[in-house]
């Protein structure tokens, strides 16, 4: 599993052309809860349950901040996949992404490139749900995504999603406050 800090490297010695030509794939980054969002604590598991509003108040922005030792994990078929057309995100062991969490369903979504070139995300049925930036996703229906939306998947997991530019401008702003 690769971390910001290994990224970070690519930062220090690339321009952004050329971190994209390197790092073509789109990233998400799991949000950790604030103190204030996390409901109840499950034993035993290293997930809170968060409380994401869906209508934030107009002009609202919560800063993130990420250490460089936060995993990263690469919007990306895996070595092997079947399925070169999506990929897919679950439980399952033989997903692309495998988020082992109990909430998570076995096939619980997928991301597709859509005919402009950006990624999308579609819930796949799954038992607990999908929403993007706090709006549920209609099962199947593909929604585009952009730099910075918020994903949860199962109502338990929240990620951030960044374009291959974005992570770089984020990575450019972590390198700001980190030395490595």
């Amino acid at each position: 599993m690769k971390k910001i800090k290994d990224f970070l490297k690519f930062v220090q010695n690339f321009d952004q052309d050329g971190f994209v030509a390197l790092n073509p794939n789109p990233v998400l980054l799991e949000l950790e809860p604030e103190s204030e969002d996390i409901q109840e604590t499950t034993p035993g598991r290293r997930y809170a349950t968060m409380l994401i509003d869906a209508t934030p108040p107009p002009g609202f922005s919560r800063e993130v901040q990420f250490s460089p030792e936060k995993e990263v994990l690469e919007v990306k078929n895996r070595e092997g996949s079947l399925f070169t057309g999506m990929i897919n995100v679950g439980r399952s062991s033989n997903n692309d992404i495998v988020l082992d969490f109990y909430a998570i369903s076995k096939f619980q979504a997928y991301f597709t490139q859509g005919h402009d070139g950006k990624m999308n995300i579609s819930d796949a049925e799954s038992t607990n749900g999908t929403s993007v930036n706090g709006i549920p996703l209609v099962p199947n229906n593909p929604l585009p995504l952009s730099n910075g939306d918020n994903i949860l998947f199962a109502g338990f997991l929240a990620f951030i999603f960044y374009e291959p530019t974005g992570f770089y401008q984020l990575l450019k702003k972590i390198e700001q406050n980190y030395s490595v």
